[in-house]
Formats: structure tokens, sequence, C-alpha cells
């Protein structure tokens, strides 16, 4: 793995997985768009302990997002398409958001009325140990 590259496996998957699917059907401006997207973050070796690629697919989708928002300027104002730049690192620490959150210092998720509401959208019970268990992020031994 010491030649593996967070940023060119999210250009691989932006570039021969989704843009190319024809189940997606995107249109061919999709692909010229996509060449001004650029990943960018401080380290581009994996930094989260999971089996999958939670970086490279997160930061491979903020740039379709970023992609179809580009074509949809282009075409609307007349204007060529803008650089994008997507940061790998944010992208990580947005999937991991919904675990940070506080309320009077517990886990937001335990909040009796936010639990209650969550509950309401949680179709595939996600709080089930088998579910959170699959995510293979656990506390280290130090406590991280």
């Amino acid at each position: 793995m010491t030649n593996y590259s967070i940023r060119a496996e999210a250009t691989r998957i932006l570039e021969e997985v989704l843009l190319p699917d024809t189940h997606l059907g995107f249109p061919s401006s999709f692909t010229e768009a996509a060449k001004k997207v650029k990943f960018v973050g401080d380290d581009d070796k994996p930094f989260v302990l999971t089996p999958l690629k939670i970086t490279e697919s997160c930061a491979s989708l903020t740039a379709l997002v970023a992609t179809a928002a580009n074509v949809a300027a282009a075409e609307r104002y007349g204007i060529g398409y803008q650089d994008v730049e997507v940061n790998t690192d944010v992208a990580t620490l947005f999937l991991e958001s919904v675990l940070l959150p506080t309320v009077g210092g517990k886990p937001f998720m335990v909040h009796p009325q936010l639990a209650k509401e969550l509950a309401k959208m949680d179709i595939y019970q996600v709080g089930k140990p088998i579910r959170r268990y699959a995510t293979n992020v656990y506390k280290t031994k130090d406590g991280r």
C-alpha cells in the first residue's frame, strides 16, 4: 500500500466508475466538466481504518455533485466550467460528522427528543449493533 493514493483512487472512481456508468446516464458535458476537478488534502494516505474506501467514495461523489453544479451553471449562465477542488480530508470528516455533535455533553443520538425524531427516519435501524460494527470504526486502545 506504499504507492496507494487517496486522490488517485478518488479520481479513478469519478472518471472510470461513476461518469461512464450507463445506468446513471450522464451527458458528455459531465465528462468535460469533471476535467476541472482536482482532489486535494493534507494526507494522501488512508487515515480512517476501514475495509471500505469511504474517503475515496465520498470525495468522488462530492466531485460528481460539483460537476453537476458546474454543468448547470455553464448552461444557465453561459460561462465556462469552473475549477473545482475537493478536499479529501474534509470529505472524510463529513462522513464522521454524524458521530461528533453533542447536546448537554452527551452524543446527540442519545438525546430523547432527537432520538425520537431520528427514529422516524431510521427505516434500516442503523443503531443496531450489527450495523454499527459493520463500519469497522472502533475506539482505539488509548481511547481515541
